[in-house]
């Protein structure tokens, strides 16, 4: 299986928009060992996702790590 960072070059940077989770997130509630989350994006709209013209990944990341990195990217 290829790489994040492989998948993405390939698709390109132009093709990707990013979305933090934490900042557009509705809901998180926990049941029975799983976190249920709902979040709001203007990304895409629900026949987009439904026909199959969008699709997302969710990646997890120590959030330490992401802020040091945005503030690297952004200097």
């Amino acid at each position: 299986m290829a790489s994040l960072t492989q998948l993405l070059n390939e698709i390109g940077d132009e093709n990707v928009t990013v979305q933090a989770l934490h900042q557009c997130m509705d809901s998180a509630q926990f049941n029975k060992g799983l976190t249920t989350i709902k979040f709001k994006t203007d990304g895409l709209g629900a026949t987009e996702l439904a026909d199959n013209k969008k699709t997302a990944l969710i990646v997890w990341v120590d959030s330490d790590r992401y802020n040091n990195a945005l503030a690297k990217c952004k200097r």
